[in-house]
């Protein structure tokens, strides 16, 4: 039915006085289990959807000349840096250490030999891309860390390294002894985890690639799949059920909005609301929750039953099983009107 979009006051009047006069409108609130199950139809497909907008994301950032050049640059630096290893998978970059505790083919002493050979690349690498002084105090921490290192061997405890005039060398025994092997595997193990990926992640060159790649993630990818599917999930259908703004959820358990005046939400107040909404659930991110919890609580317990969107803008749930939602007091009449045959003169004329 289409209605006249401007009606006189006293067109209005009649109607009203031939319609509300004899008929009530009355809505109820919906249960509070189905107000629940339907926002979490919604919450459910949200998070599908942000999903699936997530991958695509990626896909296309992926894909974007900026960020594969950025990608190329950092994946090379770290295979320059010595402290990762191309995996066995293709296009695949793993840290050493990882890489060598997968496969049992490294023996301790093998794995030794990888972490010095490693180090060896690592340093000069270091050397040429941070301040003398920096690349001088790491190099000393590595000669006061060998030196400190120790372990239990003939039930005492030794010292892994020594110096030997100016030159710091292995424990006597270490090419005979396979206890000193594993426990120089650990020593170095534990040093590449603790201070060389330390070192390399603060690397200027190196730090600013891994700051390019994290603010597409951080600032493009995530917030883009984010709001796009708030907007798709809690806005968009609105748009479509307008009598009442229901989300697909809402709509499947018949729940409606309405304003003070039990009429449909305005366009304005809808996005209203939604604005509202889309910062309750970042601010229910930033606070593990407990934004939630509380528009929980306020839907649950209040005397209106609203949520915290809903006390904000004067809105509230109601179950229309029974009734609708009216855009408008002059809809309502008219409906009214032909629902109980009072008769109205609309006519349609050509012009003269």
């Amino acid at each position: 039915m289409v209605y006249p979009t401007e009606t006189s006051m006293a067109e209005y009047n009649e109607i009203q006085k031939n319609t509300f006069g004899k008929t009530e409108i009355k809505y109820t609130r919906p249960k509070f289990v189905h107000r629940v199950l339907a926002n979490l139809i919604d919450f459910i497909a949200f998070i599908l959807l942000f999903a699936g907008l997530f991958l695509l994301s990626r896909v296309v950032v992926n894909n974007t000349p900026h960020y594969k050049q950025a990608m190329n640059d950092f994946v090379q630096m770290r295979l320059d840096s010595g402290l990762y290893v191309e995996g066995d998978n293709k296009n695949e970059i793993v840290d050493l250490i990882t890489y060598m505790n997968n496969h049992t083919n490294y023996t301790p002493g093998s794995k030794v030999y990888n972490c010095e050979k490693a180090i060896g690349k690592f340093f000069p690498f270091e050397q040429s891309h941070v301040e003398a002084a920096n690349y001088q105090k790491m190099v000393d921490e590595y000669d006061k860390l060998r030196l400190e290192a120790t372990t239990t061997y003939q039930s005492s405890e030794v010292h892994l390294w020594y110096k030997n005039g100016d030159e710091i060398v292995k424990h006597d025994d270490y090419s005979t002894s396979a206890v000193l092997k594993v426990a120089m595997a650990d020593w170095y193990a534990n040093y590449f985890d603790r201070y060389l990926q330390g070192y390399l992640s603060t690397t200027p060159a190196y730090y600013d690639l891994s700051k390019t790649i994290s603010n597409y993630l951080f600032f493009v990818e995530l917030p883009v799949s984010f709001v796009l599917a708030l907007i798709l999930i809690y806005f968009v259908p609105t748009l479509f059920f307008r009598h009442g703004r229901q989300t697909l959820g809402k709509a499947l358990y018949r729940i409606g909005t309405v304003d003070s005046r039990f009429l449909a939400p305005t366009f304005w107040r809808n996005l209203a609301k939604f604005g509202i909404f889309v910062v309750e659930m970042v601010a229910g991110i930033a606070t593990v929750g407990i934004v939630y919890i509380i528009s929980f609580s306020m839907m649950a317990f209040t005397k209106n039953k609203q949520s915290f969107p809903e006390y904000m803008l004067g809105l509230q749930e109601v179950d229309i099983s029974k009734n609708k939602i009216y855009l408008s007091m002059v809809e309502a009449l008219l409906d009214n009107a032909q629902t109980n045959k009072t008769p109205s003169d609309f006519k349609l004329i050509d012009e003269p």
